[in-house]
């Protein structure tokens, strides 16, 4: 090993790079293209046969991101096996809950976009299930259980380096947690419960609706998106504005069609290693270091997510006159959206009591 002061080497995977499986384990699961076939293919064709292999050369993978993750897990295991090295595979990455400051972000990655676009009454509807686990864990968590994870390595290193037995396979961490784990539907509910501030120029209130069915979806999603958004760019082309929403929506289909690959299912998975962890840090480590899932108040995170993407990722520093005149705003398009939907189950009642009188009144001559 060349880097002699070399003390610990965290790789750091996600915990999605084996959900081909319903069990995920602390392991290194080999892949069903080894990466140095991978490479070699990669080095031999140009981008469009390789845009050709794409579903050949993912297999079961749902995208490229997941099986590239997949592949350098092997690739680490095999060439970093006689270093202080190991794997971490956090799961989905939040805003910050405390450190260094609640809410803190610099993306729109996964759920996030899909929250904030619904929070700006772009998105109404979402394929997914919402019973099923979200596995979302705040940004300075995670970093706490990297550092973590470090010391662990560089400790583990340093007790087989005593052992004639040599090591097999690096540690491995799935950082998740069986308590405290929220599902897709309240992440989407302490999400609008938690929104206080509303976002500059939102088109319509926080209201969403999570469907399992793909053509139940398709059909909602044809009325609540692909309607709004030919009648936003009729006005935009009328108005003498760039048409923008057409286009917007279609990006946005991909990327729920894609979110719900990983929001349809659940996946089982072994935790021993930073559970261990957990318990193996002293106490003051531990307060300062703190990664431990169950200690994650929830709601009190969501006070300020949505507050914080406003504020960091927009870059939306508004006064408070400006969030008071958003918020008399927003109270406007929650009433109007309330009457709408009143109306609109007033109106489908009647037409319903309409059809079974008519079948009412039909059957006794049937009858005779």
């Amino acid at each position: 090993m060349e880097m002699k002061q070399l003390k610990s080497f965290v790789h750091i995977s996600t915990l999605y790079c084996n959900c081909n499986r319903k069990f995920i384990n602390e392991q290194v699961y080999e892949n069903e293209i080894g990466y140095e076939k991978i490479i070699q293919i990669y080095r031999t064709f140009d981008d469009e046969t390789l845009e050709k292999m794409r579903h050949c050369l993912i297999g079961q993978m749902p995208n490229t991101y997941t099986m590239t993750k997949k592949c350098a897990e092997n690739l680490v295991n095999h060439r970093a096996l006689h270093m202080p090295a190991g794997i971490f595979r956090p799961p989905i990455v939040m805003s910050t809950y405390k450190d260094p400051f609640p809410g803190w972000t610099d993306n729109l990655y996964g759920p996030s976009g899909l929250c904030t676009w619904s929070a700006r009454g772009l998105v109404r509807c979402i394929y997914g299930t919402a019973k099923c686990k979200a596995n979302m864990v705040p940004a300075d968590y995670v970093v706490n259980a990297m550092i973590a994870t470090a010391w662990d390595i560089a400790r583990r290193f340093k007790i087989s380096a005593t052992e004639t037995d040599s090591k097999s396979e690096l540690p491995v961490y799935n950082y998740v947690s069986d308590v405290n784990n929220i599902t897709w539907g309240e992440y989407m509910r302490l999400s609008r419960n938690g929104f206080h501030e509303p976002f500059d120029k939102a088109l319509w209130c926080f209201s969403y609706v999570i469907i399992p069915s793909k053509p139940l979806h398709c059909a909602i999603a044809f009325f609540l998106h692909n309607i709004p958004a030919y009648i936003l760019d009729l006005i935009a082309m009328v108005t003498g504005q760039k048409r923008i929403y057409v286009k917007a929506y279609r990006k946005i289909s991909r990327i729920i069609d894609m979110m719900a690959w990983f929001g349809l299912k659940e996946w089982k998975f072994s935790h021993r290693n930073i559970d261990e962890l957990n318990e193996l840090l002293p106490r003051g480590e531990r307060t300062v270091l703190q990664f431990n899932i169950a200690t994650i108040n929830w709601s009190e995170y969501f006070r300020s997510y949505l507050s914080g993407i406003r504020r960091y990722f927009f870059k939306d520093n508004a006064n408070d006159n400006k969030l008071q005149q958003r918020k008399t705003i927003y109270r406007r398009m929650l009433f109007l959206h309330t009457l709408l939907k009143t109306t609109f189950g007033l109106s489908l009642i009647m037409c319903m009591l309409k059809i079974y009188l008519r079948i009412f009144k039909i059957m006794p001559k049937i009858a005779l």
